[in-house]
């Protein structure tokens, strides 16, 4: 999972991330290899993540604090809410007694989250903000391509530079994933993406560092939170465009009939075909 090209160039922040992605990995391949839950080893793991991480996060932003970075109330923001998002699967596991399925969901939101969070966030505090992209007057299909772009480029090393929307393509989609996101509070609507199940095995190969061969729990919980971020990065170009402030709420599975033909959009990666609808509308106060 840890790659060099995560590095920011503070050795302590960089030591303490590949620790993080060491212990991550573990996690990985002791529920694929094993298929099941160890309970003992899974409630280790989550209590070093979680003391870890709390220490990592305190460096890390103390780092931020004598950088003076503009954003550190917004990365701290982040921490905190990836914080939540642990001890809520860790009571989910502890109301299952670590169920197998719920590990792997835990186990795929982890490994999702944290390549995103220092391949993106943590390596943006060390580049020039004055290079941070203008997003004024750029339509909501550029917004799409760009968000899916970023993530896609950050989080699984894929290059997206060709990064494109296509008239036609020879994409069937006659076995792929459908996930869908509501907009909320000033703005009402949905960002909906459709995956081929081949496209979903090479993305989620280069997250988990295995070949993909079935899409189970632990993959499925990756691309929900890749799609989370793809959404988020929507919904902040929005905000930023629009001038209006509102949310996203979680991904959820749905049928591919759900994507509207009206809509919908194809977007070719350079890895593969996928299918886009998104729609909004901002609420009048």
């Amino acid at each position: 999972m840890w790659r060099e090209s995560l590095c920011i160039g503070v050795d302590v922040i960089d030591a303490q991330h590949k620790k993080l992605f060491d212990e991550v990995a573990k996690l990985v391949n002791e529920v694929r290899i094993s298929g099941t839950a160890d309970k003992e080893k899974c409630i280790s793991a989550i209590h070093f993540l979680k003391e870890y991480a709390l220490s990592h996060f305190d460096d890390e932003e103390a780092y931020l604090r004598s950088i003076n970075y503009t954003e550190l109330e917004s990365h701290k923001k982040l921490h905190e809410s990836f914080v939540e998002t642990l001890l809520e699967h860790r009571a989910i596991m502890e109301q299952s007694n670590f169920a197998t399925k719920d590990v792997k969901k835990f186990v795929g939101m982890l490994a999702a989250w944290l390549l995103y969070h220092v391949a993106h966030e943590d390596l943006y505090y060390t580049v020039d903000k004055s290079k941070k992209a203008h997003v004024q007057n750029i339509s909501i299909e550029d917004i799409v391509l760009s968000s899916i772009s970023n993530v896609l480029k950050t989080t699984v090393n894929f290059g997206t530079s060709s990064i494109k929307i296509v008239d036609s393509h020879n994409e069937t989609f006659s076995e792929s994933v459908t996930l869908k996101a509501n907009f909320s509070g000033s703005a009402v609507g949905y960002f909906i993406i459709t995956y081929p199940i081949s496209f979903v095995n090479r993305l989620l190969s280069d997250v988990l560092s295995f070949v993909t061969k079935a899409i189970d729990d632990m993959e499925m919980s990756s691309l929900f939170e890749i799609t989370n971020v793809i959404g988020r990065n929507i919904c902040e170009k929005i905000s930023q465009s629009q001038n209006v402030s509102f949310n996203i709420k979680p991904a959820i599975l749905v049928s591919k009939s759900t994507l509207p033909s009206d809509k919908k959009f194809a977007v070719d990666t350079g890895k593969g075909i996928i299918e886009v609808a998104v729609a909004i509308s901002f609420q009048v106060n």
